[in-house]
């Protein structure tokens, strides 16, 4: 393996060792966390969050959408994809949004 990623940078290595040492592969649901934050505001302030164990639809930027009865515009889009300690597949979204006009 080292020689399949010796030209790769440091931080792609790193994503090929910790997949390595997966001891699950994909076997339980995977955990799906959407949260929506006030663009621009001065502190990162949490609007909503979601959670599931299925499939949550993300946004793109310039979607109006409809947070807790309130549409919104998202201005930005952040996606994780990870491991938790439980080796349970995580996928965690943050999406910035301002008050549709």
């Amino acid at each position: 393996m080292a020689e399949q990623t010796s030209e790769l940078s440091a931080g792609l290595q790193r994503i090929v060792a910790d997949e390595a040492r997966r001891t699950q592969q994909d076997t339980e649901p995977a955990l799906y966390t959407i949260e929506f934050f006030a663009a621009g505001a001065r502190l990162e302030t949490s609007l909503a969050s979601f959670r599931a164990y299925g499939p949550l639809p993300v946004p793109v930027v310039g979607q109006q959408v409809m947070v807790h009865g309130v549409d919104v515009t998202v201005t930005n889009v952040y996606v994780c994809y990870d491991v938790t300690e439980e080796d349970r597949v995580a996928f965690y979204a943050h999406v910035d949004v301002v008050e549709a006009e």
